[in-house]
């Protein structure tokens, strides 16, 4: 009985003991990696500012060497924070309050990745630009300096693109450390400050830098020229009405000339399209064949000139008509925007005020342009008071664009890249470099040429009377096997929306339908003499033309033999009409289907 109870006394002792431990070990874990370095990071936070006024001080002073010290010296206390923050990530895997400490840990990480670049960053550009002031660098403003002269951005431009390489691993770093922070589980806003927008943000410039790093290192030595350091530049702008719908996106509307000039830049021109038609010198440009057959003339017109899905093409044939208008000058380069782009930007950059009674706003800008586009080439005095439009919007987006770039992640150069790879935003430059660039970032508009399957789907829609039509159409395309080629069966069914009163319902609808060279045609839905088959940019072409009516579906079915062989894997490039809202497409291969809204050129592969 007594050794029973002996016995008994000792296992719960022991039960206490190990119970006693367990909380102590918590107790040591919990201080170890909770208490003592959060103390430490609070207490840090007080003493920051005080630390970091020698280093503004040497700023403001210009005083390099004790500069270099200051830097060096604030570094250990981030050290000190990233070590501490460290500790606290250890509690990660734990639910709820784990995703912020790994948080902490990440942004102690990017704090420590992007002050060693502004350290080494400070050490190169010193020397390089003696001229430089910090001046205005107070705690929670911004680094300032004087504009440096252009011979100073001259001289140093190129100097830049060969010491920017260094910093390429850190900015992926430190892209990568926010990429995994989810913006979503903070607030939206904490006293008035928006928390969660200022993080994507954040994000998404740190992912465009990321992604762009290689090409602003290529361009910088070419921003002196494109700015105009030496001769002034010019590069024609102009807006397309994506509701006239033709093979490079829209008819060609409305136009205005940005000049760089010393590093300045300024809309000296503007206008109407269709009157630079009226007075045109020399030779004609030849119309393509397949145009001269719609339109009933072999002369191309400046509004016309976008006859290609190839904006390459295109851009040649705009730059030697323009050419023959009177007093012509030299271009550098041909950008063509739509209404999708310039609805984007104003939705970045804000409310355009064109006049004391009307601003231009993301709901009524369609329908502002529309009022531009249904007057170009009139000169009725009710169209006088619309000539001017384009030329004030652009100015405006011009002059917002530079206001908020310099104090807003916000800039207007992710919508820009983002509107060009859907293709509402075409570039041609002349200069090899950037033209290249606008290739490497698909801004160029070119039909491209691929080992695999293609296909590009074109329309377009001409009326004696204009119109402003709109479209939905769906593509599948189904593929099969056939030894050394194989057999694509292509089904498109287009229908026309609903248009405004009086519209001209007596229209050329146009599809011409790119596919990989030496593709035959074996079948169609429609009579063998309503369907040709070319040969264009290093493909064939199949055209039909046909009268779209709204509320009316148009079904096209045809089938085709290509020269493409499939080893393991079969592959296909789509590419995008330029100026046409996304369309849904469908792929089918090998009893797998791919489901998708072209948005953008797509490659589908499947195995």
């Amino acid at each position: 009985m007594m050794l029973t109870r002996i016995k008994s006394s000792l296992a719960k002792h022991r039960k206490l003991k190990i119970t006693v431990g367990i909380l102590l070990a918590f107790l040591l874990f919990a201080y170890y990696f909770l208490i003592q370095p959060a103390l430490s990071l609070y207490a840090q936070s007080k003493i920051i500012p005080l630390k970091a006024r020698p280093l503004i001080a040497a700023f403001t002073r210009q005083d390099y060497p004790t500069l270099e010290f200051e830097l060096k010296y604030f570094r250990e206390e981030l050290i000190r924070i990233n070590q501490n923050t460290s500790k606290i990530a250890v509690i990660s895997p734990i639910p709820f309050i784990g995703p912020y400490a790994a948080d902490l840990k990440r942004i102690s990480g990017i704090a420590l990745e992007a002050y060693d670049a502004t350290i080494d960053f400070v050490h190169f550009i010193v020397p390089v630009l003696p001229t430089i002031k910090f001046s205005g660098w107070v705690p929670g403003g911004s680094l300032t300096s004087v504009n440096p002269s252009l011979d100073d951005i001259t001289r140093v431009l190129p100097l830049l693109s060969q010491e920017l390489p260094k910093y390429k691993e850190k900015i992926s770093s430190i892209n990568k450390l926010l990429s995994a922070i989810d913006e979503n589980r903070y607030p939206v806003e904490i006293r008035g400050r928006k928390v969660r927008e200022k993080i994507t943000q954040l994000k998404d410039m740190m992912s465009l830098l990321s992604t762009s790093f290689d090409d602003i290192v290529k361009i910088l030595p070419l921003v002196p020229e494109a700015i105009g350091v030496g001769p002034a530049k010019n590069y024609l702008i102009i807006v397309q009405n994506d509701k006239e719908l033709r093979p490079g996106g829209g008819l060609l509307s409305g136009y205005a000339f940005l000049t760089a000039s010393k590093g300045r830049f300024g809309l000296v021109k503007s206008g109407d399209m269709f009157f630079l038609d009226d007075v045109r010198f020399g030779k004609p440009y030849p119309a393509p064949a397949y145009l001269t057959a719609i339109l009933g003339s072999s002369d191309l017109r400046l509004r016309d000139a976008n006859f290609s899905p190839d904006f390459t093409v295109s851009a040649k044939a705009i730059n030697e008509i323009w050419m023959k208008t009177p007093k012509p000058f030299g271009l550098e380069g041909i950008i063509v925007i739509d209404t999708h782009l310039l609805k984007s930007l104003v939705k970045v950059l804000g409310d355009i005020k064109i006049s004391d009674t009307e601003t231009v706003t993301e709901e009524n800008i369609d329908s502002t342009l529309q009022n531009f586009f249904r007057y170009a080439g009139d000169r009725s005095e009710e169209s006088r008071k619309y000539k001017g439009l384009v030329s004030t919007i652009l100015n405006e987006i011009l002059k917002k664009s530079f206001v908020l770039a310099g104090h807003s992640y916000n800039t207007p150069l992710k919508p820009l890249l983002e509107e060009g790879r859907s293709k509402h935003l075409l570039m041609n430059f002349y200069t090899k470099e950037l033209q290249e660039i606008a290739e490497n970032r698909n801004l160029a508009g070119s039909i491209k040429q691929y080992s695999g399957d293609y296909l590009h789907v074109n329309n377009a829609i001409y009326a004696p009377k204009r119109n402003a039509w709109k479209l939905n159409q769906s593509v599948t395309k189904s593929v099969e096997l056939k030894s050394d080629r194989i057999v694509t069966t292509l089904k498109i069914e287009t229908e026309g929306l609903p248009i405004p009163p009086n519209s001209d319902l007596n229209n050329k609808f146009v599809t011409r339908i790119y596919v990989p060279k030496d593709s035959k045609l074996i079948g169609s839905s429609l009579p063998s003499d309503k369907i040709t088959q070319e040969g264009d940019l290093g493909k064939t072409v199949f055209s039909t033309v046909a009268t779209l009516e709204p509320n009316k579906k148009i079904s096209l079915e045809i089938k085709y033999e290509s020269p493409v062989t499939v080893d393991k894997e079969y592959k296909l490039l789509i590419q995008k009409q330029p100026g046409t809202d996304s369309f849904p497409y469908k792929v089918i291969f090998g009893g797998k289907t791919k489901e998708f809204n072209l948005d953008e050129d797509r490659e589908v592969s499947v195995k």
